[in-house]
């Protein structure tokens, strides 16, 4: 099954323009339904009305960090469900478990290849092949 036939939705939070274009080009062409944001509180004020099946969040963004922002979703019960992606260029390795705190399910470290990012929205999306909610940090 691929995200075409189930049109899920995906809320893409990446203040670099040239990512958030060329990500969304790749979701789109893999049949989600994304939504874009520049900065964290934009992405949170969206939330609601979008109703996104996933967050695919940058962690260093600007007016909301990464983390902030996903500490504003967990708190709220409309939204505390929705499973959150990671995605910085930093390395990751000693920041699991925080990462694991603030209700990230997988975390992918940038340049990020098109495939292995639609590999990890079916591991994380209901109806779609693969594991639930692995938190991944891949090495480069």
């Amino acid at each position: 099954m691929n995200a075409a036939s189930t049109s899920q939705r995906v809320l893409l939070i990446e203040d670099d323009e040239n990512s958030r274009r060329t990500l969304r080009m790749v979701l789109e062409e893999e049949g989600f339904v994304v939504q874009v944001a520049a900065d964290g509180q934009e992405g949170v004020e969206l939330v609601p009305s979008f109703c996104p099946d996933v967050v695919i969040l940058d962690l260093a963004l600007p007016r909301l960090n990464g983390f902030d922002a996903a500490d504003a979703l967990k708190q709220n019960t409309s939204t505390s469900g929705i499973p959150l992606v990671a995605v910085t260029a930093s390395w990751l390795g000693s920041e699991s478990a925080l990462l694991r705190e603030f209700g990230f399910v997988t975390a992918l470290r940038k340049p990020i290849a098109a495939e292995r990012l639609v590999e990890e929205l079916r591991k994380i999306l209901p109806g779609q092949s693969g594991d639930a909610f692995p938190l991944l940090v891949p090495s480069p």
